[in-house]
């Protein structure tokens, strides 16, 4: 067996992922939840609020949609945004770190000389019940 370079590993293993969508089913009873195991892994089935979550993959989400939709105890179909919504996040940029460092520290400096004041008048107000 030949050993193969590493990139080439990882790129079959990101082609192997298969993209998958999630549906949610709005159904007028919880007993149908059975029937709705044939289109997709179903992941969770709320009994209170009568719907079902069902991943498929995108290929065939179109059809499968159609097929849902048609069955007479489904209310509603609602798709899932998540393949759509960009998860990779960055960094805040260094300047607003620095003003965000510097308005915490002016901040501090205020909320330092309040306490002093207050502890001040606290001070006096007692030594001139003494007097």
């Amino acid at each position: 067996m030949v050993a193969k370079p590493l990139n080439q590993v990882r790129n079959e293993v990101v082609l192997m992922i298969t993209k998958r969508q999630g549906i949610v089913v709005w159904i007028k009873h919880p007993k149908y939840v059975k029937r709705l195991r044939r289109y997709g892994h179903l992941i969770y089935a709320s009994r209170k609020l009568k719907y079902v979550l069902i991943y498929v993959n995108q290929e065939e989400l179109e059809e499968v949609t159609e097929q849902i939709n048609r069955l007479n105890f489904v209310k509603r179909i609602d798709l899932s945004h998540k393949p759509f919504v960009d998860t990779v996040y960055q960094k805040k940029s260094p300047i607003i770190e620095e003003e965000t460092d510097y308005e915490i520290k002016a901040f501090t400096k205020k909320l330092k000389l309040i306490s002093f004041s207050f502890l001040f008048i606290m001070w006096w107000n007692q030594a001139m019940l003494v007097i």
